[in-house]
């Protein structure tokens, strides 16, 4: 009788043993087609990042996304740009591109937000514009051409 009930545990143990391992299997295969799909994802912003970097060196052949810096001159962190509200950003990165190329476009615009994480598309940015002239702080040289007012170049009087 002993041998018998040693051997039924035993039967109850290994089922539940290759129940434990059944699912342990089954969390094992959803981990493994988690990770898959990371790098399916890692992969594909990669390759952006690869076209994104392609575009700004054909659009800024000797030059990079400038860094932004703040009012006082201070590097701005990526995790302190994306604080910012959208129409401090873009006055950040028109004052920048200013400073570096010269000239701030929309696109450019949405490039430096890329670079530093914002998702805002070229309409937000274009309302921020527009509220910023308002205020005086940046100012249209031509379509889709701004700087920051403090950078405008000064006309000669003739």
């Amino acid at each position: 009788m002993a041998k018998e009930l040693s051997q039924a545990s035993l039967k109850a143990l290994l089922a539940d043993l290759q129940n434990a391992l059944d699912a342990n299997a089954e969390q094992t295969a959803q981990a493994q087609a988690h990770l898959d799909e990371l790098r399916v994802a890692h992969a594909e912003l990669a390759q952006q990042a690869a076209v994104l970097a392609s575009t700004l060196g054909r659009k800024y052949p000797d030059s990079e996304v400038p860094e932004v810096r703040s009012d006082e001159g201070a590097l701005v962190e990526p995790s302190v740009f994306a604080t910012l509200s959208r129409t401090e950003a873009v006055h950040a990165a028109v004052t920048a591109l200013s400073g570096s190329v010269g000239v701030a476009t929309p696109e450019s615009i949405v490039e430096v937000f890329r670079r530093y994480g914002r998702t805002e598309n070229r309409d937000s940015i274009g309302a921020a514009l527009s509220a910023l002239r308002t205020q005086g702080r940046v100012t249209r040289l031509s379509r889709g051409r701004w700087v920051a007012f403090e950078s405008r170049p000064h006309r000669a009087l003739s």
